[in-house]
């Protein structure tokens, strides 16, 4: 990537799109066998939910061959699953896929379709907490620490808001995981944020110009994840509650790309560089 392309240009949108949709497709899909292992609901996840999470989860992919270029380069991606971390992920969102559109389509009531959940919410609950984790790159500032577990969260609050919005009714359990799950971001997100304004001299912005406008992106993303959208289901309103976060895990995902911090030579050496005009203005001080 060139210093000119990422400066002037916003690159990484299909990326952007295709992971937003894969977090809450795979949410979705993950869900409920999740919330029934947990005693939350009966164990009846319905068509609807397939259909939501097959529509998702494929608008993500379809949206992800504009990043590869050409189509055949996802057939090459999936070729190397297993060794490949982006692979794996690649591997996991079309699994879920597949198994959604199967559900979707075989008649209901029957144990093959119980199998197929259990495969849909493994590969999803897999594509989730990898999105994290193939992301952990050297010299990467902002994408360390406890943003790998980012994606795992919402989409998980994401698809218990889906099951609320669904069956028009939430209990006890569920409202206190969504409002509990809330709380734990919240948390992992003020602890980026510090985090971003400690640091954020040791590297180089992805995209310096908008990098200067990181307050109000991350207050934004604050707002909409953690106030407006618990906010919107204890008002009884879950299917607006689920659009709210909806976008907020789309400028989450926003957020992400554009703050990114690659800690490179020359940032290191900007940094030596301040430190000893620090020093050496201290040491006049003294004189």
């Amino acid at each position: 990537m060139s210093a000119s392309r990422s400066t002037q240009h916003f690159h990484e949108l299909p990326l952007m799109l295709f992971t937003a949709l894969g977090i809450t497709g795979a949410g979705v899909a993950a869900t409920h066998p999740v919330a029934f292992a947990f005693g939350f609901v009966p164990w009846v996840p319905a068509r609807p939910e397939a259909l939501l999470a097959a529509l998702l989860t494929g608008s993500g992919l379809l949206i992800s061959l504009l990043h590869l270029g050409r189509p055949a380069r996802l057939t090459r991606a999936l070729s190397q699953t297993g060794s490949n971390p982006l692979s794996n992920e690649v591997f996991a969102a079309c699994l879920s896929l597949i198994m959604c559109l199967c559900i979707r389509f075989i008649p209901g009531g029957s144990g093959v379709v119980n199998l197929l959940w259990g495969i849909a919410a493994s590969s999803a609950l897999f594509f989730l907490i990898s999105l994290g984790w193939v992301y952990r790159l050297p010299g990467q500032l902002f994408w360390t620490g406890l943003t790998v577990l980012s994606p795992a969260l919402l989409g998980i609050v994401f698809g218990l808001l889906a099951l609320s919005a669904y069956e028009q009714r939430a209990n006890t359990k569920i409202v206190t995981a969504i409002l509990g799950l809330l709380a734990v971001d919240a948390g992992m997100q003020i602890v980026r944020w510090i985090r971003l304004e400690r640091r954020r001299c040791e590297g180089q912005p992805a995209h310096p110009r908008i990098f200067g406008d990181r307050h109000h992106i991350l207050m934004v993303r604050f707002l909409s994840v953690t106030v407006l959208t618990p906010f919107a289901f204890l008002a009884a309103m879950p299917t607006i509650a689920l659009i709210i976060l909806g976008l907020g895990i789309l400028h989450d995902r926003f957020a992400f790309y554009v703050l990114a911090l690659q800690q490179t030579p020359e940032s290191e050496i900007a940094r030596l560089e301040e430190l000893l005009h620090v020093q050496y203005r201290s040491i006049d001080a003294e004189r």
